[in-house]
């Protein structure tokens, strides 16, 4: 795997000890893990990673996560430093950059709302079925499942077993199987990274038709979008923006370095997240 998109949802109710799922996805394939977790401690977040991803589907070059501290710790940190894994980050208060995993959650949630119990307590049971399913689904990016994708072949489920269809005889030789998935794997990635371009294309010109371009200069004076919400005060009347702000560097086309005094530290923000002064 190239990129690994990796993320924590929770906190749900309390099923078989477990309150949180981190899901992993690969970002060519779309090959969705889930993992139910106890807690969300970065002790409990790497033995998963490790164990559950890294030790059945092997490493991948680039982790991307968002900035939560289940994920930027030391212990998070130096692991990725010694599998030789490059860790990248999200933008601050920028969801979307991993946006890929996020639109997951909303695919995931849909289908274990539909087989939960009342008191949503039995949820453990449903989410590998619910993952399953997920990647068995032909996905509108890649025109392929996951699972195909991943292993090379489509997955049996139990309506394959119920209604006797037959599927194509594997090669009785080792390695008449191996050149023949080669072979096919690479007509298929062509494939994907054809129709995954025409998707991107169509993606970036419904956004463009609706986006307006900022630009701030370097110098210049800015708001600050700040979501922290403080206990004991209405968010009915919470300032969303603070500041002013001095640009004090353009990073590339959308990120901005900010500072709001020459003591403060400096924050990299979107500029999305900033408003003229």
């Amino acid at each position: 795997m190239d990129r690994l998109h990796v993320d924590l949802c929770g906190p749900f109710p309390r099923s078989q000890g477990c309150v949180y799922i981190m899901t992993c996805l690969s970002a060519f394939t779309r090959y969705l893990v889930a993992v139910p977790l106890k807690d969300k401690s970065a002790t409990s977040v790497a033995e998963a990673l490790v164990s559950q991803i890294f030790g059945i589907l092997g490493l991948s070059r680039q982790l991307i996560s968002d900035l939560g501290p289940e994920f930027q710790n030391e212990l998070f940190i130096h692991l990725c430093r010694l599998l030789r894994v490059t860790q990248l980050r999200t933008t601050s208060y920028r969801p979307n950059c991993n946006g890929r995993i996020a639109r997951v959650h909303r695919s995931l949630n849909s289908p274990i709302a539909k087989v939960v119990s009342e008191t949503q307590r039995d949820w453990v049971q449903h989410l590998t079925p619910c993952v399953l399913a997920y990647n068995m689904a032909k996905h509108e990016a890649t025109a392929f499942s996951p699972y195909y994708l991943m292993h090379g072949r489509e997955a049996i489920c139990s309506l394959d077993l119920l209604l006797e269809i037959s599927r194509p005889d594997a090669p009785t030789v080792t390695n008449q199987y191996a050149d023949e998935m080669v072979e096919r794997l690479k007509q298929v990635y062509s494939r994907v990274a054809e129709h995954e371009g025409a998707q991107m294309e169509r993606t970036k010109r419904r956004y463009d038709a609706i986006v307006t371009q900022k630009a701030f200069g370097v110098n210049g004076f800015v708001w600050y979008y700040y979501q922290r919400r403080y206990q004991g005060r209405s968010s009915k009347w919470r300032r969303y923006y603070v500041g002013p702000y001095r640009v004090e560097k353009i990073l590339n086309d959308v990120n901005y370095l900010i500072r709001k005094t020459t003591i403060s530290k400096a924050i990299v923000s979107h500029v999305d997240m900033l408003r003229k002064y």
